[in-house]
C-alpha cells in the first residue's frame, strides 16, 4: 500500500533537525565525537523507519492487550519527564544531570520494558511475525544500532542478534528496549543530556513507542494488512 504523504514529511522534517545538530550545550564540543555523532545518525534511521512504519496498517495474531497499551504510555512519559529534566540540569550546569547520578533510571526503565516483554510472550507463546507487519518489524530492528559502533554497544548488538522468536509486539518491544540501551550508553559517554541532544533522544523514544502502540491499537481495530 502506498505510505501517506504526512509519513515522508515527518520523516524529512526529523532529517532536517538532525543535521543542524551541533555539539551540546553546557559541554566541550570534543565531548560529542565522530562515534557519537554516528549514533545520532543511526537514531535518525530509526526515526525514518518509525515515521513510516507508523502510517501503516497491520494484522497480528494476538489479541489487543489493554496494559501492554497503556504500559507503553508510562514508559514514555517517564522517558520524556526524565530527559526534559536531563536537559533542564545540564543548561544550569547542574551535576544531578550527569550520568552517575541517573543510572537507576535506566535499570528501572529496563525493567518496565522487560515486564511489558513478558507479558506480550505470555500472550502469544508461540507466536511469530508475519505478513506485512514483518517486513516492518525487520526494518526497525535491523536500523537500531546502524552506525554505532562503539565498545559499549556491543552487548546491545548481541542482545538484538540473539532476541528469541515472538510475535509482532513482543520483537517491536524488544526494539524499544535497544533503544532505552542505546540512550544510557550516549548519556553515559557524554555525562550529560543538553537540550540539543535530549530533544533528539525524546523524538526517538515517542516514535520507537508509537510503533509498538500502532500495532497495539491494530489489534484493537481489528484492521487487516490493507487497513481495511
Amino acid at each position: 500500500m502506498a505510505v501517506p504523504d504526512a509519513c515522508h514529511l515527518e520523516a524529512g522534517a526529523f532529517v532536517n533537525r538532525a543535521k543542524r545538530t551541533n555539539a551540546p550545550s553546557g559541554i566541550a564540543a570534543t565531548s560529542v565525537d565522530a562515534i557519537v555523532r554516528r549514533a545520532l545518525q543511526s537514531i535518525v534511521l530509526i526515526v525514518c523507519t518509525i515515521a513510516v512504519a507508523s502510517c501503516i496498517s497491520v494484522k497480528l495474531v494476538e489479541d489487543y492487550d489493554e496494559k501492554i497499551d497503556a504500559g507503553l504510555n508510562d514508559y514514555y512519559e517517564d522517558a520524556a519527564k526524565f530527559i526534559a529534566q536531563m536537559s533542564a540540569y545540564a543548561t544550569d550546569g547542574n551535576p544531578a544531570g550527569q550520568y552517575v547520578q541517573n543510572r537507576q533510571y535506566y535499570i528501572d526503565a529496563g525493567a518496565q520494558i522487560d515486564a511489558l516483554l513478558l507479558r506480550a510472550r505470555a500472550n502469544d507463546p508461540n507466536g511469530t511475525c508475519l505478513g506485512n507487519a514483518a517486513g516492518v518489524v525487520q526494518a526497525f530492528l535491523t536500523k537500531i544500532l546502524v552506525g554505532s559502533d562503539f565498545p559499549e554497544v556491543a552487548a546491545l548488538r548481541t542482545e538484538l542478534a540473539q532476541r528469541p522468536p515472538g510475535s509482532c509486539t513482543v520483537q517491536v518491544i524488544y526494539g524499544v528496549k535497544i533503544n532505552n540501551g542505546l540512550m544510557e550508553v550516549i548519556h553515559r559517554r557524554n555525562v550529560v543530556i543538553s537540550k540539543t541532544l535530549g530533544d533528539i533522544l525524546k523524538d526517538t523514544v515517542e516514535q520507537g513507542v508509537r510503533i509498538a502502540l500502532t500495532a497495539e491499537l491494530a489489534k484493537k481495530r481489528g484492521e487487516d494488512s490493507e487497513g481495511k
